[in-house]
């Protein structure tokens, strides 16, 4: 009962009328790209773009700073979130 539970199983379709262990090897050596490629491709976090929480840019590795604003330095702020600001 274990090993059924483990073992996942895939499915291959080739259409030709004769396959030969040559076509058959061309084919699962394709799966395997293609398994390979999909792997890659789901374990490539997702890129947020425009406005973002902290979790999402903790979750880039993104550097997070905390900038301490008073009265005297909001200009200084205002231009540094421009920067930052997307269309």
């Amino acid at each position: 009962m274990q090993d059924e539970v483990n073992n996942k199983t895939i499915a291959l379709a080739i259409k030709g009328g004769k396959v030969t262990a040559e076509t058959l090897e061309k084919a699962l050596k394709k799966l395997l790209q293609e398994i390979e490629k999909s792997k890659q491709t789901h374990s490539q976090p997702k890129i947020y773009r425009g406005k973002q929480s902290v979790k999402h840019l903790v979750q880039q590795n993104t550097a997070i700073n905390n900038i301490e604003i008073t009265d005297g330095n909001i200009k200084a702020f205002q231009r540094t979130a421009n920067k930052y600001m997307t269309s």
